[in-house]
């Protein structure tokens, strides 16, 4: 597994995500409402975008938190990190980007909440 170090900006910012100075108030747009810029809320309905291809919905569920102190997966998130409630995995084999506990693959984290890049986390309407 690769080191801790430098994991926080192991995603490429996608082109709808605009810089942000804080986690709160990381905004982007929804593919449902392209002209509308929703936050980023906890408990709010989100999709996660594939590391290999920012264009593929990998799996579907809740943000829990953007607190970077939040343990997850026995370690905090950190800058730029999401902890996120999987429900429904879109790409099964998709493989989780920080493995939390034993599990390696969106299929496998169906129903818990691990780790995810926020510039590839986007809100979704309920």
């Amino acid at each position: 597994m690769a080191s801790r170090q430098g994991l926080d900006d192991v995603s490429p910012h996608l082109a709808s995500n605009p810089p942000s100075s804080s986690h709160q108030d990381h905004m982007i747009s929804t593919s449902t409402t392209p002209n509308i810029l929703l936050p980023l809320e906890v408990n709010c309905s989100i999709v996660l975008l594939s590391v290999i291809d920012p264009s593929k919905i990998v799996a579907k569920g809740y943000l829990r938190s953007m607190d970077p102190t939040t343990i997850d997966g026995g370690e905090e998130l950190g800058k730029n990190w999401c902890s996120v409630h999987i429900i429904v995995g879109m790409e099964r084999d998709e493989r989780l980007i920080r493995s939390s506990f034993m599990l390696q693959t969106i299929g496998e984290a169906n129903g818990t909440i691990v780790a995810w890049p926020c510039n590839l986390v986007v809100r979704v309407e309920d």
